[in-house]
């Protein structure tokens, strides 16, 4: 038994229609697919369980990167994590393959942005996590200015780790005005 809002009702039953739909199917494959379908989405529910699913079934694909970019700009600072989220676990399953110049330019560069601007300390975080996915020289600069420079210890914390992990500390420490650490 749920109660309906009295403004809105409509986007819930949508959803209530589409998870009983996704509950009776028996082909995984057909499943699978209809998750991926329903990160296009405009109900807020449908798409949020989709970025979920899509994540914890390890569904993520380079097609799906433009619609999980679109993400990026939502209001809602759990839906801009969760499309970092997607968007990190595609990095780390593209990692030293499929890279082409373009990829790298369409998909790294909103990370970044979303690293040193996003007004959400925890959106932050998360985009410096997916940038250390992607890992390498191609991060190392946007990280270190991270861990240098931005307001919340969490994310210059996680910066420094990722930094750390990949051996490029060195310029990201933090001294005081005696040069020590």
């Amino acid at each position: 038994r749920l109660t309906l809002p009295r403004e809105g009702a409509g986007v819930v039953l949508e959803a209530m229609r589409e998870f009983s739909a996704l509950v009776a199917m028996n082909d995984h494959r057909q499943l699978f697919i209809r998750l991926k379908d329903l990160l296009h989405s405009p109900n807020p529910i449908l798409a949020d369980a989709a970025m979920s699913e899509v994540l914890k079934l390890d569904l993520m694909e380079k097609d799906l990167a433009p619609v999980v970019m679109t993400y990026y700009r939502d209001p809602s600072p759990k839906r801009r994590i969760a499309a970092l989220r997607l968007m990190g676990q595609l990095f780390a399953g593209t990692a030293g393959k499929d890279r082409t110049p373009e990829f790298q330019t369409t998909t790294l560069s909103p990370v970044s942005v979303l690293a040193r601007n996003d007004p959400d300390e925890e959106v932050r975080v998360a985009a410096v996590d997916t940038l250390g996915k992607w890992g390498g020289e191609d991060v190392t600069e946007t990280l270190k200015e991270v861990a240098r420079q931005d307001p919340a210890q969490a994310v210059r914390y996680e910066a420094q780790v990722i930094l750390l992990r990949q051996g490029s500390a060195g310029g990201a420490r933090r001294t005081d005005s005696d040069g020590l650490p």
